[in-house]
């Protein structure tokens, strides 16, 4: 199978295509600029399944930026699926925090989306997108919806990356956070990889979680990081919130176990583990 893969060199893409390779299929990657989705892209052929995973996804620039946001995550999936629409192909689209304050926990695929930024806004009409395509034009769309993805090589603007930066620094003694009430599912970057290869060549549309059922806060996550580095220091809380803070979020993966098998293989501390060897040898 021919995989157009968009995004392919960032945070999840460049591991989802050594991993499809790895696995014999022939990989298609899409390495411009994440802008060039919200202008246009090329006329590929021959395509099994697009692994849509370009996305701005910052959700504090998309509170500064929302027109770029709406241009690249709705519009630029619009593209990509006229792309499937031609190539009669399916595609894997990832969302991600559509739900907003949740009613309950674990968060199901059944609870309602609320979301809660320009960002997640974006992603939830581009889900209505792949829906309408799914519908009308028989294109099989698969949603995956990963909770916080963490891992080697994700870029410091997120939590875990800056925690390990603050402790690593040795210019410092103490790690600065924004605040340490809210509670995350960390799920770790290969197991994501894993849920996504999953879904390649689905007949049927379907949304699924991806997430742990575990909730961690980020007093708790520094803590963890001081374990696996071996080192500890004074830790800092600044007490700011995010516009509409969520402040504990926990996913329910029971639907893509049952329909995928999928089931998320590495604990935090062995996922925290591993992002600190990797961080140190490369």
């Amino acid at each position: 199978m021919r995989i157009l893969v968009t995004g392919s060199d960032g945070f999840i893409g460049a591991k989802v295509c050594s991993k499809l390779r790895e696995k014999g299929f022939e990989v298609e990657a899409h390495t411009l600029a994440v802008s060039d989705i919200g202008t246009g892209i090329p006329e590929y052929k021959g395509i099994d399944w697009v692994l849509h995973l370009a996305a701005l996804t910052s959700i504090r620039d998309s509170w500064d930026r929302p027109g770029d946001f709406y241009n690249i995550n709705f519009m630029g999936t619009q593209r990509v699926l006229e792309v499937c629409r031609k190539n009669n192909c399916g595609m894997t689209f990832m969302s991600t925090y559509v739900y907003g304050h949740p009613k309950y926990l674990p968060v199901d695929e059944a609870h309602q989306a609320m979301p809660n930024s320009p960002y997640s806004q974006t992603k939830y009409l581009a889900e209505q997108l792949c829906g309408f395509y799914s519908s009308n034009y028989s294109i099989p769309c698969v949603i995956l919806r990963p909770f916080n993805i963490y891992g080697p090589g994700q870029s410091g603007g997120f939590l875990v990356p800056s925690i390990f930066a603050q402790v690593m620094d040795p210019s410092t003694d103490e790690v600065r956070v924004e605040n340490l009430r809210p509670k995350r599912d960390y799920v770790y970057v290969d197991d994501v990889v894993g849920a996504i290869v999953s879904t390649i060549g689905r007949k049927t549309a379907g949304v699924y979680n991806i997430g742990t059922g575990v909730a961690t806060g980020v007093g708790e996550l520094i803590e963890a990081v001081f374990k696996v580095t071996g080192i500890r220091k004074k830790v800092i809380s600044v007490d700011k919130i995010r516009p509409d803070e969520v402040h504990e979020i926990t996913a329910s993966y029971r639907k893509i176990n049952g329909d995928l098998g999928w089931a998320p293989a590495t604990g935090l501390e062995e996922g925290l583990k591993k992002t600190f060897l990797e961080s140190i040898s490369a």
